[in-house]
């Protein structure tokens, strides 16, 4: 997860730069992005708008299953399973909630996504400071295991040859790209509208997201 994250900040830092660099003002004056965007204007051409129009149409199959479902199935059922509360309620809900934002237009996502965000920073950092304190005593013994174990030659020769890395490579960068969105240009629609003239510093703030 270390070394996919390190990936993800260096694309999620370019995707972040190019939507600012490259983002538009609507007719509300409203500022819209993305990579539908900087494909068209940056590459130009036939080949920019045809890159422009397939990432559209792609990012708008791949919401209904890695931008959707994934997300609101893994909610409802742990909701369902520390709480017992219905599934169909749940995604009711959830979607009344989701469409509610969406109707609001990028404006509403930002703002919405502004307040999540460090909510969720502090619930994540919040539980793994808590899990680390209440298993403090197994730490040294946790750190002494992965310096005489992971790093041996035998360790890395039976990973590689193994199935544990391709299933620790598979599901670690799936649950990051979920998480943080890195490469997907999804979250520099969002960027593009952040209040900011500098698509550099834009890309930097931006980086910071994978980590979290």
């Amino acid at each position: 997860m270390w070394v996919t994250a390190l990936f993800g900040m260096a694309s999620k830092c370019s995707e972040a730069f190019l939507a600012v660099r490259f983002r538009t003002t609507d007719a509300n004056g409203q500022q819209s992005g993305g990579p539908q965007y900087y494909l068209k204007h940056a590459i130009k051409g036939k080949f920019g708008v045809f890159l422009s129009i397939f990432f559209a149409v792609a990012a708008v199959l791949a919401s209904f299953g890695i931008g959707c479902m994934k997300q609101s199935n893994a909610v409802a059922a742990q909701l369902e399973n520390f709480f017992g509360w219905n599934r169909a309620i749940v995604a009711i809900v959830l979607a009344i909630a989701v469409g509610a934002v969406l109707l609001g237009g990028i404006t509403s996502i930002g703002k919405v996504t502004a307040g999540f965000v460090p909510m969720m920073i502090v619930f994540y950092v919040g539980g793994c400071i808590y899990i680390l304190a209440v298993n403090a005593a197994g730490i040294p013994h946790a750190l002494y295991l992965v310096f005489t174990q992971a790093f041996t030659g035998a360790g890395a020769t039976g990973d590689f040859l193994g199935s544990t890395f391709i299933m620790a490579l598979q599901y670690d960068v799936a649950r990051g790209i979920f998480s943080n969105e890195s490469g997907m240009g999804s979250a520099a629609i969002a960027a593009a509208a952040a209040k900011t003239h500098h698509p550099a510093r834009q890309g930097l703030v931006s980086m910071t997201q994978t980590v979290y």
